[in-house]
């Protein structure tokens, strides 16, 4: 299994902890540059073997945020930085749940069946209906990687999103321009000579 090395993820996600404002205007941002896609309302008998939700939510929005690299990166599917964004009006409050992308999660690959992936695959295996031609049909088409992300982070939070939001690098780049650009220096750089161990690619470290 070839490791996929996610130095523009790990520095997108930086930004987009760091720079808090841009976040809550993004959205309004990728209306013009990227892909907004409105949560569809999933039937509640595919969620019976589900985690139970953990707050009772009678005000407010959840929106998933997932950036991937889109065409030219490799893996340009995963969804190495997720974010849950919920919004409270009332408090007038905003706030932030950034997700591991390599926290482990049954995925519905097909109507009977579950198979553990990490969650940034959700949106790649939603996405690609020829490799997985035997998904639910909320799992399939256009929404069928914004629905997957969405489940995905409801079995981890026990949160259901209203909304996601799903933009590549591309529209991220654009996305800051349209804001006045960043000056990013990066002095060092990092490389692991040593991963993965010949024969080992495969290890989930006992996590699986």
């Amino acid at each position: 299994m070839k490791r996929y090395l996610p130095d523009f993820f790990e520095l997108a996600t930086g930004i987009l902890l760091g720079l808090i404002p841009l976040i809550i205007i993004l959205p309004l941002v990728i209306l013009k540059f990227g892909t907004v896609k409105k949560a569809v309302s999933i039937p509640p008998k595919l969620f019976r073997n589900s985690y139970q939700p953990i707050v009772e939510k009678d005000t407010g929005m959840d929106v998933l945020l997932m950036g991937h690299g889109g065409r030219g990166h490799d893996g340009g599917m995963l969804a190495d930085a997720i974010i849950l964004i919920h919004i409270d009006p009332k408090p007038q409050e905003i706030s932030l749940i950034a997700i591991p992308r390599d926290i482990w999660v049954e995925l519905p690959t097909r109507s009977d069946q579950k198979e553990p992936h990490k969650i940034n695959m959700s949106y790649a295996i939603g996405n690609d209906d020829t490799g997985y031609p035997l998904k639910e049909p909320i799992y399939q088409g256009y929404h069928g990687g914004g629905n997957l992300g969405k489940h995905a982070v409801y079995k981890v939070t026990g949160l259901f999103p209203d909304y996601y939001v799903a933009i590549d690098f591309d529209s991220f780049t654009k996305a800051v321009d349209l804001l006045g650009g960043l000056d990013i220096d990066v002095p060092v750089t990092f490389t692991d000579e040593y991963y993965p161990v010949k024969g080992l690619e495969n290890e989930s470290c006992g996590k699986s």
